[in-house]
């Protein structure tokens, strides 16, 4: 059984990390080859807005369901840095967590670790971060002082549908979309936009849905490339819009974006594993990072995971990461494939026996 097997006992780490093709064991003890996780917690992703009141609560948080789960096997030190030791795969894992943007940055551009992503897909434009759940700019760009730290690190496609609620319920400031002469090009939209290609419309603020509550997030009219200085709304200006008027597009991206350098495109992707557990990230971003972005993965390197619809995915990075560590075949200095499969394998199980109706693939 997975989920509820016995708990191994790890013994003392006699020697650090180890080259590919040093000798399995020394005089004095086996070598574990040392691996790091990074758990980076988007906003609302935080441990103490993982809502649901005990025992459910644990089952969201890092490191208390690792250690309900692993006992005294999880260590957490002053700094909040987890470490747990797999004798069976002779593997040493270190566990970190981060809540900013530059520290999410960072994660993605070191070599050869594995980097999780809990928060929401912010319809597909990427990993959002800040401090609080309070309406304001990090549920978008951000304030200039706080950009680099706050916010949506860009990684969507340059041109995303966002629901005019959306707007007005987290009360961010954004950049709609100009309707010229032309629509905007295909190749720049999202997929939920070429879907209803047909039904985009021209329409000004106020006839939009919540029109008239909207109208004060609108930060300006930018140039058709979403970037530039922005000048004030006019009367005469008309957005572009699908039919239904509830939905207002937006400027997005993932390269040369307004939060530049923090997206997708100033970063050395560089990490050997990432997930995305965010609401249907794969629809939302997996072309972007495999095909856009051209970070493709090779036998041994660059595995990349997300989610294929809305779940309530705030228990995946928990439940993700407890497989990870219970893998019980030796890999150390092997290729990381067998352990992450193993671990797709445990978690779409989990999914399907709490009825998720979702999937991670």
């Amino acid at each position: 059984m997975v989920d509820g097997e016995e708990t191994e006992h790890a013994s003392p780490r006699h020697a650090s990390r180890g080259t590919s093709d040093s000798s399995s064991s020394t005089a004095i003890a086996p070598v574990y080859e040392e691996r790091e996780i990074v758990l980076a917690q988007g906003l609302e992703y935080h441990n103490d807005r993982l809502s649901g009141g005990p025992p459910l609560s644990m089952n969201f948080k890092v490191p208390e369901y690792l250690q309900a789960r692993l006992g005294a096997d999880v260590h957490v030190d002053s700094s909040g840095v987890i470490t747990y030791t797999s004798v069976r795969q002779r593997v040493h894992f270190t566990i970190r967590k981060v809540m900013q943007k530059d520290e999410f940055k960072q994660a993605l551009e070191t070599p050869g670790i594995h980097v999780v992503y809990g928060g929401h897909a912010r319809y597909g434009r990427g990993p959002c971060f800040g401090p609080g759940r309070d309406p304001g700019d990090d549920w978008e760009n951000s304030t200039e002082a706080n950009r680099l730290t706050r916010g949506i690190f860009r990684w969507g496609y340059p041109v995303m549908p966002i629901e005019t609620h959306e707007i007005v319920q987290h009360g961010y400031k954004c950049f709609p979309v100009l309707a010229g002469a032309d629509k905007p090009p295909r190749g720049d939209c999202h997929p939920d936009i070429l879907s209803v290609y047909g039904t985009l419309r021209r329409y000004a603020i106020h006839e939009f849905d919540q029109g008239a509550e909207l109208a004060p997030f609108i930060a300006g009219v930018v140039p058709a490339s979403g970037l530039g200085a922005p000048r004030p709304v006019s009367a005469d200006d008309r957005f572009w819009g699908l039919r239904s008027k509830h939905e207002i597009l937006l400027h997005g991206g993932w390269e040369n974006t307004r939060a530049a350098p923090m997206d997708l495109g100033s970063t050395d992707m560089r990490c050997r594993v990432f997930c995305h557990f965010g609401c249907s990230s794969f629809h939302h971003n997996y072309r972007v990072l495999r095909f856009l972005k051209g970070w493709q993965r090779t036998a041994t390197d660059r595995f990349a995971y997300w989610t294929t619809a809305p779940p309530p995915t705030v228990n995946l990075p928990s439940r993700w990461i407890y497989f990870l560590l219970k893998y019980d075949q030796r890999n150390d200095f092997q290729s990381w494939a067998p352990s992450l499969g193993w671990t797709l394998a445990a978690t779409r199980g989990y999914i399907r026996g709490s009825g998720g109706g979702y999937n991670v693939i």
